[in-house]
């Protein structure tokens, strides 16, 4: 086992260029990685999180063209310039889909192993390991890998990534589509391997989950140079006072801590709980006017083969609602999303839609997008090039009608793909699959305000997402799935209450916690 103060990874001055790019994507980067050691790396969306972890990794320039600059050296590895498929590191990409290989979960494991050339007793060994623990426990060898939800091909990704036992891991959004549970067992099994001497990177928007695994943060801002370093919760806490310029999506804790000594307010005061609840977006009242039924779903049952995947759910969405719908991962969210906007059928029950063609983004961006240009791309969504320009820029994004829209990072993707959305006339019916996921906090306000937007316009709207203290801040009611089925419905608060308390397979969500300790009772 490596000794805590070797030094598997350093990197001095790096940089990182794309063809016909004006500027460095990133840009005097240096680091050290230690045995056993978890760094996070934090920044805006397009701040060049995933771009500096390639260019570590050797996928910049080696598969990826790019110019790099600076030295990066990976102890063990010689001559070799791309880390991964040696032992070295591992690495899970923060397009999941984009990195599964295989048809099967036992040949996805495998596949890297055999690329080293274990032996078929040792692959087998380490994929029965994989699957007899989280974050793979639950998944069977001949499980389809095409027809796993997006949280269980995350699962699948990062066992495989385990699995390989490499000296270090590069993790890229480890927790991004996961649910609460899922999400603490991911966490757990990579605490774990850097504990029998791995070493990790880490990038996650979602902070309070890597909160207590990092030891040190590096955060990059948006011209991807860094801005601060240091340990985990003293460079956050120094980050919060600026926070509003990098757009970081900081733990509960820490931003109601800055907010309360911003104010000269005590924990323990009157005052407290009140300026806990405006920043935590949790004392949100609003008077809802719902108009006519737009979508109806009643009993309805979706199979997949000889799976049911939604049992006998009922669903109704008026004209300015907003829905959320929550629920562990494979609970069947996607499917019925997908039921609602008209992209598969129900083997029985019934459906009615009423208000126009609706309106469905994907839980990943990159299925959002059918064409190599923005402008080809406001066309296929019905938008002049000044209609789309405007929307684009509205998401904080550059409307180069040129630009391909897989050229954008994760986050910005998926910004683009709601903006394009939500531009297009008409839209009544608007189902969003997990839109918060990968965004940092600039892009997640923007989204609030598009939501609230439908809303007026008097859509109805369906939203996915696994955080729940998002989630309860922009719907007015919630559905909670558990392996295909409704298990609760009701009014935000309400759902959020029961969360805390334990009595949905939700975990308690760290915001609603935090006000609960500070006397919140969840009353509208």
């Amino acid at each position: 086992m490596p000794r805590k103060d070797d030094n598997v990874l350093s990197a001095e001055g790096v940089g990182v260029r794309f063809p016909r790019a004006a500027r460095d994507a990133v840009r005097d980067v240096s680091l050290t990685l230690h045995a056993g050691e978890r760094l996070a790396l934090l920044g805006p969306s397009g701040s060049g999180k995933t771009t500096l972890a390639l260019a570590l990794l050797g996928a910049i320039p080696t598969l990826v063209p790019a110019a790099r600059h600076g030295n990066v050296h990976w102890s063990g590895l010689g001559e070799r310039v791309l880390a991964t498929g040696t032992g070295i590191a591992a690495a899970v990409l923060q397009d999941t889909d984009a990195q599964l290989v295989a048809l099967t979960v036992e040949d996805e494991i495998a596949f890297a192993l055999e690329s080293r050339g274990l032996s078929p007793s040792d692959i087998d060994a380490r994929i029965e390991q994989a699957l007899m623990r989280p974050p793979g426990l639950g998944l069977a060898r001949r499980d389809r890998t095409l027809t796993l939800s997006g949280g269980w091909r995350q699962r699948l990704a990062l066992a495989s990534a385990l699995a390989e036992a490499a000296g270090t891991l590069v993790i890229d959004e480890p927790v991004a589509h996961l649910d609460g549970d899922a999400a603490a067992e991911a966490v757990a099994a990579v605490e774990a391997a850097c504990q029998d001497g791995a070493a990790a990177l880490l990038i996650e928007h979602r902070i309070d989950h890597i909160l207590h695994l990092a030891d040190r943060v590096l955060v990059l801002g948006a011209d991807g140079a860094p801005v601060a370093a240091g340990a985990t919760e003293a460079t956050l806490r120094e980050v919060a006072a600026r926070n509003d310029t990098l757009g970081l999506r900081l733990p509960a804790e820490i931003r109601v801590a800055d907010a309360l000594s911003r104010a000269g307010v005590a924990e323990g005061s009157p005052e407290a709980l009140a300026v806990a609840l405006a920043t935590l977006g949790l004392d949100r009242k609003r008077s809802v006017s719902l108009g006519p039924a737009l979508l109806e779903i009643r009993d309805a049952s979706v199979r997949r083969g000889r799976k049911t995947v939604l049992n006998d759910v009922s669903l109704a969405a008026h004209a300015s609602e907003v829905i959320g719908i929550a629920g562990p991962n494979g609970a069947g969210k996607s499917t019925l999303a997908l039921l609602a906007a008209g992209g598969l059928a129900a083997a029985s029950g019934s459906m009615r839609r009423s208000g126009g063609t609706p309106v469905y983004v994907p839980q990943n961006p990159a299925l959002a997008f059918a064409t190599g240009s923005l402008e080809a791309e406001a066309a296929r969504h019905g938008l002049s090039w000044s209609e789309a320009a405007a929307a684009i820029a509205r998401a904080g994004l550059a409307p180069d009608r040129d630009r391909h829209p897989l050229a954008f990072s994760h986050g910005e993707r998926r910004r683009l793909a709601v903006a394009l959305a939500l531009a297009m006339p008409g839209q009544r019916l608007v189902t969003l699959d997990e839109p918060s996921s990968a965004l940092d906090g600039i892009g997640l306000a923007a989204l609030d305000a598009d939501i609230e937007a439908l809303r007026a316009r008097g859509a109805a709207v369906l939203v996915i997402a696994h955080d729940l203290d998002w989630l309860s801040s922009v719907a007015d009611r919630i559905l909670v799935l558990e392996d295909g089925r409704s298990l609760a419905e009701g009014p935000s608060r309400h759902i959020l209450k029961r969360a805390v308390e334990g009595r949905l397979p939700l975990r308690p969500p760290p915001a609603a916690k935090l006000a609960a300790r500070l006397g919140w009772s969840f009353e509208p």
